[in-house]
């Protein structure tokens, strides 16, 4: 494997992920896989590749090109693996690591007696950190790779002729090939390295990003106006997750290796000429919640009722809440400001709510939003002097006006006391006010392109959707790409058998060749006229 990441991007909880790769797909090393994972490795060389990951059971599923055998993995339990050219490193609870597949050049042959907390491969050499922080190498040394230095270090990355250590004090050392300046010390500090081909790469404590060696294609030069939590590299490129969970990658990009999916991801990986990164499959916004417990709870909402929060189907959640406003006075103004906000696609819900003693029946507040006046309440509610239960009136706000304001720095929401108020003889009053709305801020929540988030759409009843997926089905139905995924494929005959409750093979095999292809999406068409 050409990646060394030194510490996890983050824990996964234990449910279902998905692992997602991208790019050179030769061997198939680049297999959508689904369960439960604990940890990814992507490696290969000169076109091939094979990946793995860690199962919460300890046991390894392993995919890609198999010509050494380097699929044939022991039994568990595992708590890492890691991935070279034409061979896999698993290391045991114990720290103990044993190798398989090819090792001409003892790339799978483990130093003797020694325990391990973290280890790395490449094309045709493994390198590892030892529990007491000794960096050892075995395998190719063609060019020096397995002249370690001595002293403490608390990461290793390994590259195809090189290796980078990073030292205790965050600082790298770099040992092999000198061609490119890939083994250059570097000052940090970094909290982790990854090494691809002939660069390397270091994640600072503040999110940024360094590089160094070759840099062709801009491999080394990562966006400088990004903060990463996790930093991976690949042969020839370099993938960094972003804080908020979305991944980058930069580089070489012959392959689509940089072409980055929507979503939230977990923990990434590089491999030669492809990327992989997993997340939890029930998990889209990245929170470490199963979206489903966070509806179920209000801590999300769900427009179209699929399960997931509305932000990871091209929609944004805004739910600010104003401080304690205080008791309505005569003559004396209650407002906030809700700054921070992005536009909307549709009317936006600002609730008011008032707890107190408005003990005249022509007491009311009146309404203004963005200058504009919207009406009165608490007109007439309350006609003594008891301490009422709290009460919330909703008060919409045009998409025109709301959008206007925003794009003037943010809602000034003012409520003006009629001149009858007087809470001298009633004194105890409060008021707060909460803007809550879901907007489109992804493309893929807009599917036809009418600015309007599709989620809303259906739940106005203005769109319908019958395979569920939060989007109009005239889009589902373009061309046969029922699931958007840009191309008729095996996984549109799904969609379509969801919908009659039936997944078996034999009832999707439309044409009769004993599989489920693009080409059952063809008969089907077929047999309706032509495709549109």
């Amino acid at each position: 494997m050409l990646v060394g990441l030194l510490v996890p991007s983050s824990p996964v909880p234990a449910a279902d992920q998905i692992i997602l790769s991208w790019g050179a797909n030769s061997s198939g090393q680049c297999t959508t896989m689904t369960g439960s994972f604990t940890g990814i490795a992507a490696g290969g060389i000169l076109g091939w590749g094979h990946s793995a990951a860690v199962r919460s059971d300890g046991e390894l599923l392993l995919w890609g090109n198999n010509g050494n055998g380097q699929l044939l993995a022991p039994a568990g339990p595992f708590i890492q693996v890691a991935t070279g050219g034409y061979h896999t490193l698993g290391m045991r609870p114990d720290g103990t690591v044993i190798g398989w597949g090819y090792g001409g050049d003892g790339q799978t042959s483990v130093p003797d007696g020694e325990r391990f907390q973290f280890m790395a491969a490449a094309h045709r050499l493994s390198m590892g950190l030892t529990l007491d922080g000794r960096i050892l190498a075995w395998g190719s040394n063609s060019h020096g790779q397995q002249a370690t230095p001595t002293g403490l270090f608390k990461g290793v990355a390994c590259g195809a002729l090189h290796g980078v250590g990073l030292s205790l004090d965050g600082s790298t050392m770099g040992w092999g090939d000198t061609t490119y300046g890939e083994t250059q010390p570097q000052v940090g500090p970094y909290v982790a390295i990854a090494a691809g081909g002939v660069h390397a790469v270091g994640l600072r404590a503040d999110g940024q990003i360094d590089g160094w060696g070759y840099n062709l294609d801009g491999r080394c030069t990562a966006p400088s106006d990004v903060r990463f939590r996790a930093v991976a590299a690949g042969d020839r490129h370099t993938i960094g997750l972003r804080t908020d969970g979305r991944v980058m990658a930069w580089g070489e990009n012959t392959d689509g290796q940089c072409n980055v999916p929507n979503g939230r991801f977990d923990r990434i990986a590089g491999g030669y000429f492809y990327t992989m990164a997993m997340r939890n499959s029930r998990d889209c916004d990245g929170s470490g919640t199963d979206d489903l417990l966070e509806i179920r709870s209000g801590a999300r909402i769900d427009l179209d009722g699929g399960g997931v929060p509305d932000r990871c189907q091209g929609a944004t959640e805004i739910d600010l809440l104003s401080p304690s406003l205080g008791a309505p006075m005569p003559s004396v103004t209650l407002s906030h400001r809700f700054e921070g906000l992005i536009p909307s696609d549709g009317d936006v819900q600002v609730a008011i709510t008032v707890r107190g003693d408005f003990d005249q029946a022509d007491e009311y507040l009146e309404v203004r939003i963005a200058g504009q006046p919207m009406g009165r309440i608490m007109d007439g509610t309350f006609n003594t002097c008891a301490w009422q239960a709290p009460v919330t009136v909703p008060v919409i706000v045009p998409a025109a006006i709301f959008n206007a304001a925003v794009a003037n720095g943010g809602l000034l929401v003012e409520l003006q006391p009629a001149a009858t108020v007087d809470s001298t003889g009633c004194s105890r009053a409060d008021v707060t006010m909460r803007l809550h709305y879901v907007t489109l801020t992804d493309p893929m929540g807009d599917c036809d392109g009418d600015g309007m988030l599709d989620a809303r759409q259906i739940g106005l009843g203005l769109a319908t959707d019958v395979n569920g997926n939060d989007r109009p089905d005239h889009c589902d139905r373009a061309l046969g790409d029922l699931d958007l995924s840009g191309e008729v494929d095996a996984a549109d005959i799904g969609e379509l058998l969801l919908l009659f409750d039936r997944t078996d093979a034999p009832f999707g095999d439309l044409d009769g060749d004993g599989l489920i292809t693009a080409a059952d999406i063809g008969a089907l068409l077929t047999r309706f006229g032509p495709v549109p």
